[in-house]
């Protein structure tokens, strides 16, 4: 009876988490390669350099006495710790990852980040920031943002929040 016990609820349970624990995992080398083409770091380094400047002009303002040779240490040693962060940060999203995925499909992105097909890919929508971005802020922004008050106005005019149909948000 035991035996059959164990049999009928152990095994299976042992199947479900058998190949979560036979899948490879992708070395942190693989790991960062995929970030790096995928354009995660990327992302991260404007990120990193707005606090160098925030910082630098805080103690600029917090210190504006100090000779410009102290502002050029203060510039290197923030680069130095923002560079530390930047790895601390990685190592946290490899670790986060490389839990997720399996060293295959490291491998397989990986693989599609080099393509030709992606790398049109990102020089297009580089391409689109710079370009036309901006011109799409500008005129659909405003006009989504009164249709969207309108949309929220009117359904509160229908559930009856809104007596007045006159009254605006």
């Amino acid at each position: 009876m035991t035996r059959k016990l164990l049999i009928t609820v152990l095994l299976p349970l042992l199947m479900i988490s058998a190949p979560a624990a036979a899948t490879e995992r992708a070395s942190d080398q693989e790991m960062m390669e995929m970030l790096k083409l995928s354009g995660a770091v990327d992302v991260l380094i404007p990120m990193m350099d707005q606090l160098v400047n925030k910082a630098e002009a805080d103690i600029r303002r917090e210190a504006p006495s100090l000779p410009e040779e102290a502002y050029q240490v203060i510039s290197e040693e923030l680069q130095a710790g923002i560079n530390v962060m930047l790895k601390e940060v990685l190592a946290v999203q490899i670790e986060y990852y490389a839990a997720r995925m399996s060293r295959k499909d490291v491998l397989d992105l990986t693989a599609m980040y080099r393509s030709q097909a992606w790398r049109n890919y990102i020089a297009v929508g580089k391409q689109y920031m710079q370009e036309e971005f901006s011109t799409v802020l500008k005129e659909m922004v405003p006009r989504l943002s009164r249709d969207l008050i309108k949309r929220v106005h009117d359904r509160l005019v229908a559930d009856g929040y809104l007596k007045n149909k006159e009254a605006t948000l």
